[in-house]
């Protein structure tokens, strides 16, 4: 039998982490890293955004949701990710986990980035 390691996948922006910051001891396997426009930039976020995309062995999650949730600027930041089953949503000293499709979960992380000033079209991350 084979032994399949489950993953997550995600993404972060390079802006919303913390000015010096390291982040070489998290297991992550970057999978792109590209410049798009900003989504809606408010307070100082800048006009573009370098997107890093990436996946990480499933059973470092909760480990890298801590990690994140340190290593984040903000407020108006937040990083996501995906197990099969499961949705992080990670902002500063905040971690939301929820099961996919349960809306009173995602309900909560979206009203807790909205009330730190994310505005609402950037609240969209995949399930």
């Amino acid at each position: 039998m084979d032994n399949v390691v489950a993953m997550l996948k995600g993404g972060l922006i390079g802006e919303s982490l913390r000015s010096g910051l390291n982040l070489d001891d998290v297991p992550l396997t970057v999978h792109r890293i590209e410049r798009i426009g900003a989504v809606d930039p408010v307070g100082g976020q800048p006009g573009v955004w370098t997107l890093v995309t990436f996946e990480a062995d499933e059973s470092n999650a909760d480990a890298i949701a801590e990690r994140f949730s340190a290593a984040l600027d903000g407020p108006g930041w937040y990083i996501d990710f995906h197990t099969d089953k499961e949705v992080f949503v990670v902002f500063p000293n905040r971690v939301f986990r929820y099961a996919k499709g349960d809306r009173l979960g995602r309900a909560a992380a979206a009203d807790y980035g909205r009330a730190g000033g994310v505005p609402d079209s950037q609240l969209d991350w995949d399930e």
